[in-house]
C-alpha cells in the first residue's frame, strides 16, 4: 500500500527545460547567425565597416554607400570609392562584386578571390618623386610574398593616367582592365583594352598586355619584363605653353627582359602630325605619317642593333651594328635632311627671310664607331656637310657655293683618347684641331663676322641685328703626369654688334680674352679636379678678372672676380665696377664681400666736377644640401667717401636652382627716391622711402610673378630745401604669370594705391624676345570724398569737387631700344569723369578729362562744360620746348563765355584782373575769357613759370566799391560808394608769380572815368597806376574840349589789396603840374569813347606800359618775372624782331616825334582785339554790337 507523502511528491520537471533551454540557444544562435547579413545592412553597422576599412587603409580611406552580404551569393557594394593620402578619389564605382560570399569571408577563404568593378572611373597620379597615389592608397593590403590570387577587373570602365612630367593627362574614354596580383611565386600580368573617341571615324584603340616577375636578378636589377603594346590610330596630344602637337599612333611594340637579355622590336608610325606654338616662331608642322622601324637589343654592356630607320618627309636616318664595339662589329648612323622640305614646313622657326624658297640642298652625317686596329678602344668618326644650297628670292637667284664642312676623329681606350682630325670649314669660320692630352691637344679657329653678317642676311631674317668684326682663337690642352694644364686666348678687331635689345649697340676697337687653368687629371687625360683658374678680359676701357685657386687641406676653392667698363646713364659717362670674393666647398658657397660702384666720369662726355661714387655692399651664401642661395646688404667697408646707391637690393633669396622647373626667388629692396632725380610735375624733384619685394615662383609653363613698392612720405623737394608732403603712403603692385621662356606675360594684376585713390587693371604683354606687344586695361579711381576735403583745406573751406571712375588702356608695341620718346606704335587713354567742381563760387559742371597717347605724341580731347551757367570751351595740348620740357598749352579756341559773377567769384578771381573788385559788393553781371595763349610746365624744370596772356571781357558787372575803389573815388573828389559798371575788356598777362592788367575802366557817370593799369602778385602786392580823365563835352568848345580830353591825372597805388596805399603828395604835384602841360595837351587824336582818355599822347615817354610782352616757353629761361627784356610773339601780319626792348622805341622815339611810337601801336593792337572780342561775343549771343 503506498503511503501519502509518496503519492504527494513532486515530479521532476527541469531536464525538460534544460532541453527547451538548449533549444531555445540553439534557434536563437541559428537567427543570429542567419540575420548577420541583416545586421550588415543595418546603416550604424554600415558607418563601423566603413571606418574599419578606412583604418586598415590609413592615410588612405574607403567609402561606400551600401554593402550586401549573403551566406552563399556574392557579395555587393554599391558607389565603392578608394580615396588616396591627399583625399583624392582614385576608384570611384557605382558597382562592386567580391565573389565571395559571407561563407568564405568568415570559414574558408579560398586561394583566389576576385573583385569586379563595374563602370569604374580610375584616376591614377604619379608624381614628381615617382610616388603613385592608387599604389599608396593599396599598399596597406599588398605583400611582396601574396598568399592567394587577386584578380580584379574593370568592366566598361574609363582610365586617366596624370603624370608630373606629362603636359596633358593620358585617358581612356572606355577602359577593360585585368590586373592579377597572383600568389608569389608566379609574376603580376596585366591586360588593358583602351578606347578613345576621335573626331571622325572610329574609335582608337589600345591594348598594353604584360607581366613582371617577382624575383629581382642578381644584380639588383629589375626581374623578368614582358611588355605588348598595340595601337590602332590611338589619339595623342602633346601640350605646352610654347608648344602644342598632337596626331594619331599605329603600329606594335615589344619589350622583354630577362636573365640578362634585354631585347626591344617597334613597328610603329605616327599618323596626321600637327605641331605649332611659340617655339616654332608660329609655324604649324603637318606631317602624313613618321615611321619608326627597328630592332635592338642588349647583352651585358653592348646595345646592338639589327637596323633601326626613323623616317620623316623630309629627314631619314638608318643606325646598324653595336655600341660600344663588340669585337670587330661597329655602329653606323648615316642620316639626311632635305632643305627644301623643312624650310616649307618651319620657315619662320628657320628664321628665313619672307619670300624666300630653298629650292635644293641637302645635309649629310655620317658617324662610326669602329673596334680600333692598333689595340683596345674605340675608333670615332663624325662627318657632317650642307652642300648643293641653293633658293630664290622673287627674281633673285640665291647660292651656298662653299659647302659647309665638320670633321672630327677621336680614339678612345680606358685610359686614354687621342685627337686625330679636327676641321671646320665655312665661309666664315674655320677650325683645326689635332693632339693627346701627353703631348698637348691644340685647337685654333678664325671668324669673320663681316662675311657671316653678308652670307647669312640673304637667307635668314636677322631682323635688326648686324655683326662686324674678325676674331681669332688659340686653346692648348696638357696633361703632365696626374695634372692636367690648359690655356686660351682669342682676340676681336673691330666688333660691332647692333641691333641688340636695350643697349643697341655693342662696339669695341680691339677685344681680347685669355684663360689658364690648371688641376687633377684623370687616367684618360680628361680634367678631373680644377686647382688654379685665371681669366683676363680687356677691351675699350672695360676689364674682367677672374682667378681662383683649391685650398687642399679644406677642399675649398677660393677665388675672386674683378670688374669695370664704361656705361652711359642719363647722358653722362660712368665707371661700373664690381667684385666678389668666395669659396666653393662640398656643401656650401660663401661670397663676402660683394661690391658694385659707380663712379662719374670727369670729362668730354662725363661732369664737369668729381663726385663720390655709389657703392653697394654684401655678402651672400649658397648652401646646398637646402639648395638655397641668400644674398643680404652689409655695411660698406670703412675707406674712401662713397654714397649709396637711389635703390638697392637689401636681401635676396634664390632656391630651388637644381630642380627642374622649381626655382623660387624673392628680393627685397630698399632705397631714398630723391636721389633718383625724379621731376615732381615742376614743384621739384620727388622724395620719400622707398621699400619693395619682388617674388618669383616657377613651374612647367613659367613663372608666377609678384611684386610691390611702398612709398612712404611721399613728397616734393624745391630747390631751398622745402619739403611739400603729398602722400603718407603710395604703394603699387602687380602680380603676372611669365610664360615660357621669356615669351610673354599675363599681368592678372596691375594695382597703384594712393590716398587719394587707385588705378587697377590687368593685360598681358607678348613678344617679349623681339619688340614687346602690351595690351593692358583697367580702371582708375579717385577718391573724390578725399580729394574735396583736401580741396576743402587747401584751397577753401567751401569747396567741394565729385566724379565717377573711368576706364583706361594702353596697347600697341615697344621698340627693342627704347629712346626718350614715346614710342609711335603705342597708344594709350587716361582720364577723369568730373561730374562738379565749386570753388571761390565757380561751379563747374560734368567735364570729362580724357589724355590719349597715338603716333608718339600726346593728345587731350576738347573739354566742353558749364562754370556758373557759362559756356567753356577748352582745347589742351601737351608742347615741348627746344629743352626737352614739357607744357601744357591753351591757344585762342579755349574760352569762357557769359559766366555769371557774384562777390565770392570777384573777391578770390577776377580782383587779379580787376583789383577794384576787391571786397565789393553787391556785384552782379556776366563776364567771358578770351586767351590768347596760356602755357603751365608739366616737367620743364623747377624754374619753369606759367605764362597766360588773354582778356577778361566784363558784360555790365556791377558793383558797391570796396576799400581800394573807395579811396580812388576819395581822392578824385568823387562821391562817395556810387554803384560802379565794368563794360569793357580788360588785357591780362599772367607771368609766374605776377598778374599784369590793362585797360580797366571804370566810368563815372557820362562825365569822367578812371583807368587802371599795373601788375599784383599772388602775394597781393600791389604796383598800379590810376589815371583819371574828364569826358569832354559832346559839343565840341574850342580849346576847353581838346583840353579835357588830352588832360589826364594819374596816381601811383602800391601797398597790398587788402591795404593799399595812394600817394597823396603825387596827386598835389600832379595837379600842380597839370595847368603847365595844358599846352603840350593841345595836339593829339580825338576821343571816341571813354577808353581814348587813356590813350598816350605822341612823344611821351614816361613809364607808363606795365604790361610785360608775351613770350611762349623756349627752354632758355632764367626764371620768373624777367619783364621788360623777353622778345614778343610775331605780330598778326607782321614778324617781331627778336631780341628788341619793349621800351626801346618809345625811349629813341623810332618813327618821328609826330609819328606813334611803337609802344602806341602795341597798345592800339591790343585794344582793337579787346573790342573785336567783344563784339564777337556779343554776335555770339545775338545781340547788336554796340
Amino acid at each position: 500500500m503506498t503511503s501519502s507523502s509518496e503519492a504527494t511528491r513532486p515530479r521532476r520537471r527541469w531536464p525538460r527545460w534544460l532541453a527547451i533551454g538548449a533549444a531555445v540557444a540553439v534557434a536563437g544562435l541559428a537567427l543570429l547567425v542567419l540575420a548577420i547579413p541583416w545586421i550588415v545592412g543595418m546603416p550604424w553597422m554600415q558607418r563601423r565597416l566603413a571606418a574599419a576599412g578606412s583604418r586598415y587603409l590609413a592615410p588612405g580611406a574607403v567609402d561606400f554607400d551600401r554593402l550586401r552580404v549573403s551566406w552563399f551569393g556574392r557579395t555587393e557594394i554599391e558607389n565603392l570609392a578608394l580615396i588616396d593620402p591627399q583625399g583624392d578619389r582614385v576608384v570611384v564605382a557605382p558597382r562592386a562584386l567580391v565573389d565571395w560570399s559571407l561563407k568564405e569571408i568568415l570559414v574558408t577563404q579560398p586561394k583566389v578571390l576576385t573583385l569586379t568593378l563595374d563602370h569604374a572611373a580610375v584616376d591614377v597620379e604619379r608624381s614628381e618623386s615617382g610616388a603613385i597615389d592608387l599604389l599608396d592608397t593599396l599598399r596597406p593590403i599588398l605583400s611582396d610574398e601574396p598568399v592567394r590570387d587577386i584578380l580584379v577587373r574593370v568592366r566598361d570602365g574609363s582610365l586617366r593616367f596624370r603624370d608630373a612630367h606629362l603636359s596633358e593627362p593620358f585617358h581612356a574614354d572606355r577602359a577593360d582592365i585585368d590586373l592579377d596580383l597572383n600568389a608569389a611565386p608566379r609574376p603580376i600580368a596585366w591586360r588593358l583594352d583602351l578606347e578613345q573617341d576621335r573626331d571622325s571615324g572610329g574609335p582608337g584603340k589600345l591594348d598594353i598586355r604584360g607581366r613582371a616577375g617577382r624575383a629581382p636578378e642578381a644584380g639588383g636589377g629589375p626581374g623578368d619584363i614582358e611588355l605588348a603594346v598595340r595601337a590602332d590610330r590611338w589619339p595623342w596630344v602633346v601640350s605646352r605653353p610654347d608648344l602644342r602637337a598632337g596626331g594619331e599612333l599605329d603600329g606594335t611594340i615589344d619589350v622583354a627582359h630577362g636573365q640578362g637579355r634585354t631585347a626591344a622590336s617597334a613597328d610603329v608610325r605616327l599618323l596626321g602630325v600637327r605641331a605649332g606654338g611659340s617655339r616654332l616662331s608660329g609655324d604649324e608642322l603637318s606631317l602624313d605619317a613618321v615611321g619608326l622601324v627597328g630592332k635592338v637589343s642588349r647583352e651585358g654592356p653592348t646595345w646592338t642593333a639589327e637596323a633601326i630607320d626613323l623616317s620623316l618627309p623630309f629627314a631619314k636616318a638608318h643606325a646598324t651594328g653595336s655600341y660600344p664595339p663588340a669585337g670587330d662589329r661597329g655602329g653606323r648612323v648615316e642620316a639626311s635632311l632635305d632643305l627644301p622640305g623643312l624650310a616649307r614646313q618651319l620657315p619662320h622657326t628657320l628664321r628665313l627671310r619672307e619670300g624666300l624658297k630653298i629650292e635644293k640642298g641637302s645635309v649629310a652625317l655620317l658617324a662610326d664607331v669602329q673596334g680600333d686596329p692598333a689595340g683596345p678602344g674605340q675608333a670615332i668618326s663624325a662627318d657632317i656637310r650642307l652642300a648643293d644650297l641653293a633658293a630664290r628670292r622673287g627674281e633673285q637667284l640665291l647660292t651656298f657655293p662653299d659647302p659647309a664642312t665638320f670633321l672630327a676623329k677621336l680614339r678612345r681606350a680606358s685610359g686614354s683618347f687621342s685627337l686625330d682630325q679636327l676641321d671646320v670649314k665655312t665661309p666664315f669660320l674655320t677650325a683645326t684641331g689635332k693632339g693627346d692630352p701627353d703631348r698637348g691637344i691644340d685647337v685654333a679657329a678664325t671668324v669673320d663676322l663681316d662675311a657671316a653678317d653678308g652670307r647669312l642676311r640673304n637667307w635668314v631674317d636677322m631682323g635688326k641685328v648686324a655683326v662686324g668684326g674678325k676674331g681669332s682663337f688659340d686653346g692648348h690642352y696638357k696633361r703632365t703626369g696626374d695634372r692636367f694644364e690648359a690655356h686660351a686666348d682669342s682676340a676681336f678687331e673691330g666688333l660691332k654688334i647692333t641691333g641688340l635689345p636695350v643697349l643697341e649697340t655693342f662696339q669695341r676697337d680691339r677685344e681680347t680674352a685669355s684663360l689658364k687653368a690648371t688641376g687633377g687629371a684623370s687616367p684618360s687625360g680628361l680634367p678631373l679636379t680644377l686647382h688654379d683658374f685665371a681669366f683676363t678680359g680687356k677691351g675699350d676701357g672695360e676689364e674682367l678678372t677672374a682667378t681662383a685657386t683649391l685650398d687642399r687641406a679644406a677642399n675649398v676653392l677660393a677665388g675672386e672676380v674683378r670688374g669695370k667698363v664704361q656705361v652711359v646713364i642719363a647722358g653722362k659717362k660712368q665707371v661700373a665696377e664690381g667684385t666678389v670674393r668666395g669659396r666653393w666647398g662640398e656643401s656650401e658657397i660663401t661670397a663676402d664681400p660683394i661690391v658694385a660702384a659707380l663712379s662719374p666720369v670727369v670729362g668730354p662726355g662725363g661732369q664737369f666736377l668729381p663726385a663720390d661714387p655709389k657703392t653697394w655692399s654684401g655678402a651672400g651664401r649658397y648652401d646646398a644640401a637646402r639648395d638655397e642661395l641668400l644674398i643680404e646688404e652689409k655695411a660698406p667697408t670703412p675707406g674712401a667717401p662713397s654714397t649709396a646707391f637711389a635703390v638697392s637690393p637689401t636681401r635676396v633669396r634664390v632656391s630651388g636652382l637644381k630642380s627642374r622647373d622649381a626655382a623660387a626667388v624673392d628680393a627685397q629692396l630698399a632705397g631714398d627716391l630723391s636721389r633718383l632725380g625724379l621731376d615732381g610735375w615742376g614743384q621739384g624733384r620727388l622724395a620719400g622711402r622707398l621699400e619693395g619685394l619682388i617674388q618669383g615662383r616657377q613651374d612647367a609653363s613659367g613663372w608666377d610673378l609678384g611684386a610691390r613698392v611702398q612709398v612712404r612720405e611721399l613728397a616734393t623737394l624745391d630747390g631751398q630745401g622745402g619739403r611739400q608732403l603729398l602722400a603718407d603712403e603710395v604703394s603699387a603692385g602687380l602680380r603676372g604669370k611669365v610664360l615660357g621662356k621669356l615669351e610673354s606675360v599675363d599681368l592678372a594684376e596691375i594695382g597703384l594705391i594712393t590716398p587719394y585713390g587707385r588705378i587697377q587693371g590687368g593685360g598681358t604683354v607678348a613678344d617679349l624676345k623681339s619688340e614687346p606687344k602690351l595690351d593692358l586695361k583697367g580702371t582708375l579711381s579717385p577718391d573724390w570724398t578725399v580729394l574735396s576735403d583736401l580741396l576743402a583745406r587747401k584751397v577753401e573751406p567751401n569747396a567741394s569737387m565729385s566724379g565717377s571712375d573711368r576706364a583706361w588702356s594702353v596697347s600697341g608695341t615697344l621698340p627693342r631700344a627704347p629712346g626718350g620718346k614715346l614710342p609711335e606704335a603705342l597708344r594709350g587713354e587716361v582720364g577723369l569723369n568730373l561730374e562738379h567742381l565749386d570753388v571761390f563760387g565757380m561751379k563747374l559742371g560734368r567735364a570729362p578729362i580724357v589724355v590719349r597717347a597715338e603716333g608718339g605724341k600726346v593728345r587731350i580731347d576738347p573739354i566742353d562744360s558749364t562754370l556758373n551757367s557759362g559756356t567753356l570751351h577748352l582745347e589742351p595740348e601737351v608742347v615741348a620746348d627746344d629743352k626737352g620740357g614739357t607744357w601744357l598749352h591753351m591757344g585762342p579756341a579755349s574760352r569762357l563765355m557769359d559766366a555769371v559773377v557774384n562777390d565770392e567769384v570777384s573777391h578770390r578771381v577776377l580782383s587779379y584782373a580787376a583789383p577794384v573788385l576787391d571786397q565789393a559788393t553787391r556785384v552782379q553781371g556776366r563776364v567771358s575769357l578770351a586767351l590768347g595763349d596760356a602755357y603751365f610746365p608739366i616737367s620743364a624744370g623747377e624754374k619753369a613759370e606759367p605764362r597766360v596772356d588773354g582778356d577778361v571781357l566784363f558784360d555790365n558787372v556791377e558793383f558797391m566799391p570796396g576799400p581800394l575803389a573807395d579811396q580812388l573815388l576819395g581822392v578824385f573828389r568823387q562821391e562817395r560808394r556810387p554803384l560802379l559798371v565794368l563794360r569793357d575788356p580788360v588785357s591780362v598777362r599772367v607771368v609766374g608769380r605776377t598778374v599784369y592788367q590793362e585797360g580797366l575802366v571804370i566810368p563815372l557817370g557820362n562825365v569822367a572815368a578812371i583807368g587802371i593799369d599795373g601788375s599784383m602778385d599772388f602775394d597781393q602786392n600791389l604796383k598800379l597806376v590810376a589815371s583819371f580823365a574828364v569826358a569832354p563835352p559832346q559839343r565840341e568848345i574850342p580849346v576847353l574840349s581838346k583840353l579835357l580830353e588830352e588832360t589826364q591825372i594819374q596816381v601811383p597805388i602800391t601797398g597790398t589789396l587788402k591795404k593799399p596805399r595812394i600817394d597823396g603828395d603825387a596827386v598835389a604835384e600832379r595837379f600842380k603840374n597839370m595847368g603847365l602841360n595844358m599846352l603840350d595837351n593841345l595836339l593829339g587824336p580825338g576821343a571816341s569813347g571813354l577808353g581814348r582818355l587813356f590813350q598816350r599822347r605822341p612823344g611821351d615817354d614816361r613809364p607808363r606800359d606795365f604790361f610785360p610782352p608775351f613770350r611762349p616757353p623756349t627752354g632758355d629761361e632764367p626764371g620768373a618775372g624777367e619783364t621788360g627784356r623777353t622778345p614778343a610773339p610775331p605780330r598778326p601780319g607782321g614778324d617781331a624782331r627778336r631780341g628788341d626792348d619793349a621800351d626801346e622805341g618809345v625811349a629813341k622815339g623810332a618813327n618821328g616825334p609826330d609819328g606813334p611810337t611803337p609802344m602806341q601801336l602795341r597798345r592800339e593792337e591790343r585794344k582793337a582785339r579787346r573790342l573785336e572780342r567783344k563784339a564777337d561775343r556779343r554776335m555770339r549771343r545775338g545781340l547788336p554790337p554796340e
